[in-house]
């Protein structure tokens, strides 16, 4: 079953969270440990197609990882979904993230890899 692999186990246990809805896109809040999509009892691609029975299909415009929670945006029809999705891939939308810890960091300061081009730009754009 489902819950063996992690997530929620049955469709009825996820809550779709819409943050905003227009002819083209929905928002929707995702909440960490859920699937998009596959072979699980209760994904995001169900409860969106269980709310809009109407929808042909939700078009994935970006993603989040299975454990990431965090909004994301569903193209409601192929166009949209097209140009929408076309705007992250020449990188021409901005995405912010933020880290939440429970308990205290073991280093006294933030450790990070190397300085990759994004970072140096961020850091001197600051």
């Amino acid at each position: 079953g489902g819950a063996a692999r992690g997530g929620p186990a049955r469709l009825e246990d996820l809550q779709l969270r819409e943050l905003r809805r227009c002819a083209d896109f929905l928002v929707v809040d995702k909440p960490p440990d859920v699937r998009l999509d596959g072979d699980f009892p209760a994904t995001l691609e169900k409860a969106v197609t269980a709310a809009l029975p109407d929808l042909d299909k939700p078009r994935w415009i970006h993603q989040l990882d299975f454990a990431t929670s965090g909004v994301i945006c569903i193209g409601l029809n192929r166009v949209a979904a097209g140009n929408a999705s076309r705007l992250f891939s020449e990188r021409r939308t901005r995405k912010f993230y933020l880290a939440l810890v429970r308990g205290h960091m073991r280093q006294p300061t933030p450790w990070l890899p190397r300085a990759t081009p994004a970072l140096r730009r961020a850091r001197d754009s600051v």
